[in-house]
């Protein structure tokens, strides 16, 4: 009976955010961490700058979402791949019914959306910077300056993911490197996602509904639990080490198009919440 009390008393707090630095369950039911098994290419300069991870709460009765999706494709054209976006749908604009049947939602997308307060949607969340002190989030309007308020003059870490599928059993293999380039003074955490493109589904657009809009960069899930597991005992990385991750998942009983899938992994600041690295690979 105190084993099972114990075990309950953890449970519960991992739900809170800032209380808790790591879940340790994915909600994404994978294989498990895996050995890895490929040898990742040297590191080139070119290759070594930080990017920014777009965080996009979105849902598919939010009339104005649209204007957000134009408005990440704008800053795509912009600033090209030092963005890495994710599209969260959550929230009650986000939910199903018999004109939106389909459902986007995620329970790390809501926990995402919970912890971060976001009071409407469209909103963005750039690298997990602070848009101001009321607000982690900014309104479309307002986007490139956030993306702005991220340094991007010091560069922590590299992160390189290298991706298997396996038609045959429709597995998903991913295996990441992440090399720590400067000192990083706070506890960090390491994330792996899943999300989509091209998925065909209703959209609530200014007030009419377009039952084959394209919805892009959508969360699918999670490969190593919601804010990702520890590179190390402590959580404390050294400058010049290298970690090794690798994982599974099987997308059988899913719809998700592995050739419309990518990996989007980063390295979070357990203190700051602040995304330190992001990148995305395409599955295939």
């Amino acid at each position: 009976m105190k084993k099972i009390q114990i075990i309950s008393f953890i449970f519960i707090l991992g739900i809170f955010f800032f209380a808790c630095d790591e879940i340790e369950k994915p909600y994404l039911p994978t294989d498990g961490e895996i050995p890895v098994t490929v040898t990742f290419p040297e590191l080139t300069p070119d290759n070594l700058y930080r990017k920014v991870l777009i965080e996009e709460y979105t849902g598919h009765k939010c009339t104005n979402c649209p204007t957000g999706h134009a408005k990440l494709d704008e800053m795509f054209g912009l600033y090209g791949d030092t963005i890495v976006a994710i599209g969260v749908h959550a929230g009650p604009l986000a939910a199903t019914d018999e004109q939106f049947p389909y459902n986007f939602v995620t329970p790390q997308g809501v926990q995402l959306f919970n912890d971060f307060n976001i009071p409407q949607i469209p909103l963005a969340i750039m690298s997990r910077v602070r848009y101001n002190a009321n607000s982690w989030g900014s309104p479309i309007n307002k986007w490139v300056d956030h993306f702005n308020k991220v340094d991007r003059s010091t560069n922590y870490a590299a992160i390189q993911l290298i991706n298997e599928y396996n038609a045959a059993t429709q597995t998903i293999t991913t295996f990441a490197k992440v090399s720590i380039l400067e000192e990083i003074a706070h506890r960090v955490q390491f994330c792996v996602v899943v999300t989509e493109n091209g998925i065909v589904k209703p959209q609530l657009n200014n007030g009419v509904i377009v039952p084959d809009y394209t919805h892009n960069h959508v969360l699918r899930g999670t490969l190593n639990g919601n804010y990702g597991v520890r590179l190390t005992n402590d959580g404390l990385v050294a400058k010049g080490d290298t970690y090794l991750k690798g994982y599974q998942v099987s997308l059988r009983d899913k719809d998700w198009v592995a050739s419309n899938c990518s990996i989007v992994a980063y390295l979070i600041d357990m203190e700051t919440k602040e995304i330190i690295q992001a990148t995305e690979v395409k599955v295939q």
